[in-house]
């Protein structure tokens, strides 16, 4: 459990940078415990419009393209959950954000 915590504490992190810059504009929020996060996107963080579609094909786009499995949650279909195995390391969380 220990690991788990550390590493979504490392998630949460690399996610925060992330949405500092211009690629991490459309991250709304980051939230979660563990190694069980959703990060919420938004096409504008002032109106915090839901980016329903963007999420949509961003997940199909991680399936597709790189073989990873996430979920969309939230009312508004704009969260993207995150729950690697408890093997995920470090580098494993780098290379996902």
């Amino acid at each position: 459990q220990t690991h788990a915590l550390n590493m979504g504490q490392h998630l949460k992190a690399r996610f925060a940078e992330l949405s500092k810059t211009h690629t991490g504009k459309w991250i709304g929020d980051v939230r979660g415990s563990g190694l069980f996060l959703g990060v919420e996107f938004v096409t504008d963080r002032t109106t915090l419009q839901p980016a329903t579609l963007e999420v949509s094909a961003m997940c199909t786009k991680l399936k597709d393209e790189h073989n990873i499995l996430t979920t969309i949650d939230g009312p508004h279909d704009n969260v993207i959950v995150i729950k690697p195995p408890m093997c995920f390391s470090k580098e494993d969380c780098d290379l996902f954000v």
